[in-house]
């Protein structure tokens, strides 16, 4: 099966637990030996590296094994890209929230296989790789923004997806501006996402947003430590 390293944990010795998203189980918690000795080198549990695997244990039990594991090529370039590299990482721990809970969702774990080896490949916009990603990402966890009532004055209501002309009665809302940012963003996509010019500042205002966005649709999201590193 192809797998998707999401986090790794060292408990003992050369030994770690690893977090991935497959195509055929979905999320699986999975025990592996690191080294010399073993299949799996350290270069294969780095955030978002693509494997091909087999995996000994069921299902249902709490962790399965690595029986065999090979990296599949199409992270290359951002395992020697610093930029990439902590964007992966963020990207990662993100991921690590939001499918805890998946099971099988094979247009899912495309999407997110496909936009790493997209992002591996592509040059030209990669700041923005993150929030393009996230924004498509809400398609397949099934909270799109609702693009009726899209118009120029609107405000985006973060609670219910939504554009409405009036202020809603909770605070969860974009103004008019930061909606216009947020609607050229649902607009990009990885090929036109360098068109995109925003500061630092601005990108770190959009991604605050996103994460709240998720946060509202999705119970129990959780901190993620990585944040304070992508922003800089």
């Amino acid at each position: 099966m192809k797998a998707i390293v999401l986090t790794s944990t060292l408990y003992s010795d050369n030994s770690y637990m690893l977090n991935l998203f497959t195509d055929e189980l979905g999320y699986v918690v999975v025990s592996v030996k690191v080294g010399k000795r073993s299949k799996v080198r350290l270069s294969h549990i780095q955030p978002l590296t693509l494997l091909s695997l087999e995996l000994h244990g069921r299902p249902s039990q709490q962790v399965m094994h690595i029986t065999e594991c090979i990296a599949l090529p199409g992270c290359e370039s951002i395992a020697t890209n610093p930029t990439k590299m902590l964007t992966a990482q963020f990207l990662a721990e993100f991921l690590n929230h939001t499918l805890r809970q998946v099971q099988n969702d094979l247009s899912l774990f495309n999407f997110i296989f496909e936009s790493i080896c997209q992002y591996n490949s592509i040059e030209r916009g990669i700041a923005n790789f993150h929030l393009t990603f996230l924004v498509k990402l809400t398609h397949y966890m099934g909270f799109f923004p609702n693009l009726e009532g899209l118009d120029s004055g609107v405000c985006f209501d973060l609670e219910n997806g939504c554009f409405v002309r009036r202020l809603p009665l909770h605070n969860n809302y974009l103004l008019p501006n930061d909606t216009m940012a947020f609607v050229h963003l649902l607009r990009l996509d990885y090929n036109t996402m360098y068109l995109f010019d925003i500061n630092r500042q601005q990108r770190n205002q959009i991604i605050d947003y996103i994460i709240k966005y998720y946060k509202l649709h999705m119970a129990e999201f959780g901190e993620l430590r990585s944040l304070d590193i992508l922003r800089e």
